[in-house]
């Protein structure tokens, strides 16, 4: 199962281009450069990175979930990855989900997050989980009848959202010429003119 990214002229309100993507494809970010374009998918952990200079062309980004809090030795994947934003500079693209499985006290089948992608050269800021990284056994889980590491939890607290979503109704415009892009049907962000709009009927996270 595939989804699509169209490219619209804004002004006519013509397609200029479709391209298929990995399945629930949502938020949209295009680099300040116009270069590429970033997708996020409301089932899976990976970006796909769309180039936009010549004919485009779709390709998969890795971003593991909140890689602090995957026990060691496993990937995660991540869901609700409605949205996503580059920071002033265009340098880190900050992508909030839920990372399925991840450690936590009181963690409800894994933990928000919000991870971060240098966008110099597509790798994700965070590192992976390594041994001996600070942890503690949640009180809950002291009195199990057996021993198992993957039950250590990181020594922090859990994020202060829960299920992620974009700002209901909300839109960020950016500069450039007359083209936007939709995803799976809903409104998003564009290669030039462009914003990135929440899908309808979300409100934010409380």
């Amino acid at each position: 199962m595939t989804g699509k990214v169209t490219a619209v002229d804004l002004e006519t309100a013509a397609a200029t281009w479709s391209i298929d993507v990995p399945r629930e494809p949502r938020g949209v970010v295009v680099r300040e450069d116009g270069a590429a374009a970033y997708v996020t998918h409301l089932t899976s952990a990976a970006l796909s990175r769309v180039e936009l200079r010549g004919a485009p062309q779709a390709r998969p980004v890795a971003l593991p979930p909140s890689p602090l809090r995957t026990p060691r030795g496993k990937a995660l994947s991540a869901s609700l990855g409605y949205a996503a934003a580059l920071s002033p500079d265009g340098r880190r693209l900050f992508v909030a989900r839920h990372a399925l499985g991840a450690l936590g006290e009181q963690a409800w089948f894994g933990a928000a997050t919000v991870d971060v992608l240098l966008t110099g050269d597509d790798q994700p800021l965070a590192p992976r989980r390594r041994e001996g990284a600070p942890a503690w056994t949640a009180p809950a889980l002291a009195e199990l009848p057996f021993d198992d590491v993957e039950l250590e939890v990181p020594n922090t607290e859990l994020a202060p959202f829960v299920q992620p979503r974009a700002a209901g109704g909300s839109a960020a415009h950016a500069h450039s010429s007359r083209s936007g892009a939709a995803t799976g049907g809903s409104s998003r962000s564009s290669p030039s003119r462009r914003g990135i709009a929440a899908p309808p009927g979300s409100s934010p996270a409380s």
